[in-house]
């Protein structure tokens, strides 16, 4: 019998070790999406229990192939139900749903499943398209199986604190088809009171302001938030993923519809706890105490004034041509975002140049003797680079502003009475006076 060369006794059982933890290490990569908790096999027949039936009485759907469905829907029209036609399912990663056409070929039905305290559901979402093909009419209605009772009868019913398992800071766990990329929802006494909410508009990220959130739906514990542009009413519900009592996500689901009723769009986001929810929170606050007007105490500094709004940092240079006749032209304006040690900043870019401007408030005077309830001294620290990465002379230079119209004691800079006469020497001085 031919025997096995040694080295391949040794070898071959190695190899196979190192490809089961190679192996094993590719299972662990595997990402998990918060938003797959929400979608299951949805064969079965669905029942709509509310007493209001806007246009969906229920459906009946059949599993097709791997992961594929048809539905037979019960229309309700005037206190009737009607059996229509069966018609497949598309599942959609873009609109996180399953879609068809009910009732006709240029109708939108979208379908979400929902998970609330074990007991699975389907949202649905009928849009009627006028002659013109423009949508003119928006239903919804809420599912449930048809023995749902024994479900809801067994469910466990879970205490919920909303400010512990939804207030805080939010990502969207997709990289694509993102209309929101994050958001923070903010609680006062117990319940959500606002959100903050950002918007992907033309490809950049853009703050597009705090909303108060108006109520809680206690069907799905959602929190909505409910706008206006024009004649155009936003609806944002807000909803926890819950599994085992716990928030693990916010399913989000925006409805805009027309005040006549016809719908703009309705479209559906899942997001997870933001990882840098901490530096976030400390960003915030900072951001929050630094808004207002800002001097250079240098009188020829760099950046003679910066504007603080809203969130939003205006810079401004020295120009012979400034068009407000103040010596000022606008070097350019940013959101400030939270930034590393505690610091909050932006990046300015122009066609030649990228301009990394970082903020720091944690200066001893600020905190001299509890005075101040805000910053009233800032340092500034410009890092200017060319396009290709490159530092530019004279970059990382510090600059020193002080807050228009406050007021610092001569004290907080170490200046007494004994020696008063000395003060126009002290390098801080000048910061005493406007």
């Amino acid at each position: 019998m031919k025997r096995t060369p040694i080295y391949l006794t040794i070898f071959l059982p190695t190899y196979g070790l190192l490809w089961l933890l190679i192996s094993l290490i590719t299972i662990a990569q595997v990402p998990y999406y918060n938003a797959s908790s929400q979608f299951f096999d949805i064969a079965g027949e669905w029942v709509n229990s509310s007493d209001k039936i806007d246009r969906i009485q229920g459906l009946i759907i059949s599993k097709t192939i791997v992961n594929t469905y048809r539905a037979q829907p019960r229309y309700w029209v005037k206190g009737k139900a009607m059996t229509l036609k069966q018609v497949p399912l598309k599942i959609s990663e873009q609109e996180l749903a399953y879609i068809t056409s009910i009732g006709s070929a240029d109708s939108k039905c979208m379908i979400m499943p929902i998970v609330v305290d074990g007991e699975q559901r389907l949202r649905v979402y009928n849009m009627l398209a006028g002659p013109s093909g423009e949508w003119m009419d928006l239903a919804i209605d809420e599912l449930v199986r048809n023995d749902g009772d024994r479900a809801r009868a067994n469910a466990q019913i879970q205490t919920f604190d909303v400010e512990s398992e939804m207030a805080g800071y939010w990502v969207n766990e997709w990289t694509e088809n993102q209309y929101i990329p994050h958001f923070q929802l903010v609680s006062e006494n117990g319940k959500l009171t606002k959100a903050r909410l950002y918007r992907n508009i033309n490809g950049k990220e853009r703050n597009i302001g705090e909303y108060d959130i108006t109520k809680q739906d206690d069907n799905d514990y959602s929190q909505i938030l409910e706008s206006y542009n024009n004649d155009l009413q936003i609806s944002m519900r807000f909803r926890p993923i819950r599994i085992q009592g716990q928030t693990t996500g916010i399913d989000l689901i925006v409805e805009e519809v027309y005040d006549d009723g016809s719908p703009e769009q309705v479209y559906r986001q899942f997001f997870v706890r933001d990882p840098d929810a901490a530096k976030k929170a400390v960003g915030t606050e900072i951001i929050r105490g630094i808004e207002g007007e800002w001097i250079n105490v240098r009188s020829r500094g760099a950046t003679p004034k910066i504007l603080i709004h809203r969130g939003v940092a205006t810079f401004f240079i020295s120009c012979d041509n400034s068009p407000t006749n103040d010596g000022l032209c606008k070097l350019g304006h940013k959101e400030l975002v939270p930034m590393d040690d505690a610091m909050v900043g932006t990046v300015l870019k122009s066609i030649v140049t990228v301009r990394t401007i970082s903020i720091d408030t944690h200066l001893d005077i600020n905190s001299y003797n509890g005075e101040f309830e805000e910053p009233v001294i800032i340092a500034v620290t410009t890092e200017v680079e060319d396009l290709q990465g490159v530092p530019i002379a004279a970059s990382g230079h510090t600059e020193i502003f002080k807050r228009k119209g406050s007021y610092i004691p001569p004290e907080a800079f170490g200046i007494t009475d004994a020696n008063q006469q000395n003060t126009t020497k002290k390098p801080n001085h000048f910061l005493i006076d406007d």
